[in-house]
């Protein structure tokens, strides 16, 4: 959603996890997400003549049920609270 968000002016991170031998390890996970019927699209103040929009909006349920489908597989995931 960052790169959407930014029209591609910044690019999401992979998550990379370094351990240390000797200590013990905790960790919590923690994700934040709109709504389903929230609107995700490029923020229109970075849009103007010289910078097209390079995505279009779309409903965030939308997104994520490509986002499944584009890894071949039709997994039911928890989103919201329920399956």
């Amino acid at each position: 959603m960052l790169t959407v968000l930014s029209n591609g002016k910044f690019k999401s991170i992979g998550h990379r996890a370094v351990t240390k031998k000797l200590l013990p390890r905790l960790s919590l996970g923690m994700l934040y997400t709109p709504s389903e019927d929230a609107v995700i699209g490029p923020i229109e103040d970075l849009i103007n003549e010289e910078h097209f929009p390079k995505y279009r909006n779309y409903i965030f349920k939308e997104y994520m049920e490509e986002f499944y489908w584009q890894e071949g597989k039709r997994r039911r995931v928890p989103i919201y609270g329920y399956y």
